[in-house]
């Protein structure tokens, strides 16, 4: 007698321990997510964000606002969104804000008046709420601007995402979340449409959920890490559950794994026989090169040269060597000080009774980059620097095959040239420009400041009380001093448009009295200082200090930098010096130089790129701006992404504006300059928009651009005039191709 009929049964016994087992590892690996993901405290946590018709908290109004509420176990509890009637007149309204939000005009007319939205809001801020945004003291000083709130704390993901994101050209909240999205990171939890407040509040939620999964990793996996957020304060040590462990570390224990800082070699790669451009062996020697683009002259450069530089007249075209050189067989670097970490600065840190976030965030940023096989500490806030320079000790640069630098660079860093050096001079025609730049050395006071607050941490940290506290009483002088200065300064703008003011002698103007009654004591208190500082702080110091002297007691031009309600800010300038390049090369060390000149000997205009160069065309479009003649070749163009290349903001505005009548931005991602974004958040849009690309900007930035690997199949020249235009076409010919 067969018994076929147990066999189902057997199997599903079997298939049922199975499932059970799975189960239980399935269970143990979701506990062990589990304890890497809800590890925050109990706390109220609200992502939320206004849209606002601009960024002055003053003069500008929200009109609309997004908010995510959730726990310490992120199960969002509510959600709210709503737009908001503005005070003023829909028509008075910017452009951008039709193009940056998703609503229209006619939404916001008959929108909800602003105190109910607000009194709909404040039951969701309470004295156990932890707030959660991007940048977040704007929208904060927003929200009070109208009504009380009581919070506990408030965390921006802007800077806990400097500390744990990488190598970020852009620290935007729409970049952040469409890198982190993109390399599967993340899964976003709204599906709504950008630029829309609770969207935002959503994409601030998934950042900050990042956020907090990889400083529990780290914590894992890092005990010194653990150790510091056991004995830390700050307000991202507050909301992170803590593991009461007790720790005990014998000396030798306290310590950071190095960073080893060094041009990683790149693969070798075999190269056309034949040179475009011979470089000849004596000094001195002008090379026209208008007709060899850019990565032909880099392919030329011999395989037996050593210790080369190559100089270009600004930081966009250095992107691009960089870019170049890295496909090449040649190692390369840029200027940069190699450090070292100090031993006994270490041990000191570690001793640090309590943590505050700058530190928390700072011993992060270090593990994570050291996890992540990073050879040089990306170091990008006021606390990383102070917290940077007290731990670590300067060495002699280590030289490389290649050393790339701008014109100012160079000037600057004359010091680590050596003698036998060959130095390429990219761009010799602009010499002018870029070596004014150099002279003039724009000088920020706000500097000298930060280096007296970087001086008294390390005193601090090497338990030099006496040290620290003279440190202390000279940077509260000088930043009196400074709020004096600016205050008084300021007098000369309240009625001028300009932003930028020359002066012959600050102190002697009947509007400085307070200035010049501090200038002396300050010079004093500086000079005493220098006798207490290390040898490396003292010329540090006395270098910034040098500068200021010269600014507050010559002719100088003073540039405003900002101006809000609560801060003003002024950089002072030299006046252009005429230099030519034998006095310019007499201030450098003696070495072989090389000018690489685009300049046209038949003196013959260039409009056109050269057919066997480029698929790419250029359209010129002269005298005033022709927006309607641009619009017709945007909408016949059979290729829809294209740069166009404008000299003016005024112009680029008007042109902005003038897409948007026409619903272009309903079809095309516009990135427009000085009118949507700034350039690294413009690069991040256009490297991740679904949509035709239409750049408009001045053509350093399509420098930045081809850097990236951009092709625009069309380059429209637009609203540029006589010699600047030649040389922007003189560019695309060399760089573009």
């Amino acid at each position: 007698m067969h018994h076929e009929y147990l066999k189902p049964k057997c199997l599903r016994l079997n298939e049922a321990i199975i499932i059970l087992i799975f189960f239980c590892l399935a269970l143990s690996f979701y506990k062990k997510i589990d304890i890497v993901i809800c590890m925050l405290q109990p706390y109220s946590y609200i992502a939320f964000d206004f849209e606002t018709t601009w960024l002055d908290t003053v003069k500008d109004e929200p009109i609309q606002i997004g908010l995510v509420k959730f726990d310490h176990t992120w199960t969002i509890l509510e959600t709210f969104s709503s737009l908001i009637k503005p005070t003023k007149s829909i028509k008075e309204l910017k452009t951008i804000v039709r193009y940056l939000t998703w609503f229209t005009l006619a939404d916001l007319d008959n929108a909800p008046e602003r105190t109910q939205i607000l009194q709909d809001i404040k039951k969701f801020f309470t004295k156990d709420s932890v707030l959660i945004w991007h940048n977040i003291w704007f929208d904060i000083a927003m929200l009070e601007k109208y009504i009380n709130i009581e919070y506990a704390f408030a965390l921006d993901t802007f800077i806990l995402s400097k500390a744990l994101i990488h190598k970020q050209h852009s620290y935007s909240l729409d970049a952040l979340h469409t890198y982190l999205t993109h390399n599967w990171y993340i899964t976003p939890s709204s599906s709504l449409q950008a630029h829309d407040a609770l969207h935002d509040s959503f994409m601030s939620y998934d950042v900050f959920l990042y956020c907090i999964k990889q400083i529990q990793q780290l914590r894992r996996k890092h005990m010194m890490i653990d150790y510091v957020f056991e004995h830390a304060q700050g307000k991202v040590a507050n909301i992170i559950k803590r593991t009461s462990k007790q720790y005990t570390f014998k000396q030798t224990e306290f310590f950071l794994p190095a960073l080893h800082i060094h041009a990683t070699p790149q693969p070798k790669k075999i190269l056309n026989n034949t040179q475009t451009v011979k470089l000849p062996d004596t000094s001195n020697i002008r090379i026209n090169a208008e007709s060899t683009s850019l990565s032909k002259l880099i392919q030329s450069l011999p395989y037996q040269w050593k210790q080369r530089v190559i100089t270009a007249s600004h930081r966009s075209k250095i992107h691009l060597i960089e870019q170049l050189l890295a496909q090449s067989y040649l190692w390369f670097s840029s200027l940069w000080d190699s450090v070292v970490l100090n031993k006994k600065a270490v041990h000191n840190f570690f001793q640090l009774k309590n943590f505050g976030d700058d530190e928390v965030l700072f011993v992060l940023k270090y593990y994570s980059q050291y996890d992540a096989g990073h050879k040089q500490l990306d170091i990008n806030s006021e606390g990383d620097y102070r917290i940077f320079h007290a731990l670590t000790e300067r060495k002699p640069k280590q030289r490389w095959h290649v050393l790339v630098c701008t014109h100012q660079q160079l000037r600057y860093h004359a010091q680590k040239i050596n003698k036998t050096d060959s130095i390429l001079f990219l761009d010799h025609d602009r010499w002018y420009n870029s070596y004014n730049n150099a002279h003039k050395q724009s000088m920020d006071p706000y500097h000298m400041l930060n280096l007296l607050e970087q001086f008294y941490y390390k005193a601090q940290l090497f338990q030099e009380d006496k040290k620290a506290q003279h440190i202390e009483a000279v940077s509260n002088s000088f930043a009196i001093f400074l709020w004096v200065l600016f205050q008084e300064i300021s007098q000369y703008f309240l009625w001028q448009q300009s932003t930028t003011r020359e002066f012959s002698f600050i102190l002697d103007d009947t509007r400085s009295p307070k200035t010049r009654g501090l200038w002396n004591s300050i010079k004093k208190q500086i000079t005493a200082l220098y006798t207490q500082l290390s040898d490396e702080e003292h010329t540090a110091l006395k270098k910034q200090f040098n500068l200021l002297i010269d600014y507050i007691e010559h002719q100088t031009i003073v540039e405003q930098k900002a101006k809000r309600s609560w801060q003003v800010w002024y950089v002072f300038h030299r006046h252009d010096i005429y230099v030519d390049y034998e006095e310019f090369i007499s201030s450098l060390p003696k070495a072989h130089y090389y000018f690489i000149t685009t300049q046209n000997n038949q003196k013959t205009p260039v409009y056109t790129l050269p057919a066997q160069a480029s698929n790419k065309s250029i359209i010129t479009i002269h005298t005033t701006p022709q927006y309607n003649k641009l619009i017709s070749l945007l909408e016949q163009s059979s290729t829809p992404y294209c740069f166009i290349l404008s000299s003016s903001k005024t112009h680029s505005k008007e042109l902005f504006n003038k897409f948007i009548d026409n619903n272009i931005h309903q079809s095309h991602t516009l990135v427009i300059e000085n009118v949507t974004w700034w350039v690294w958040k413009c690069i991040a849009q256009a490297q991740s928009s679904q949509k035709p690309l239409i750049a408009v900007w001045w053509y350093m930035f399509y420098m930045e651009l081809i850097a990236r690997k951009f092709a625009f199949p069309n380059i429209y020249v637009y609203y540029i005039y006589g010699t600047t235009k030649q040389q922007i076409i003189k560019d695309l010919v060399r760089y573009a191709t």
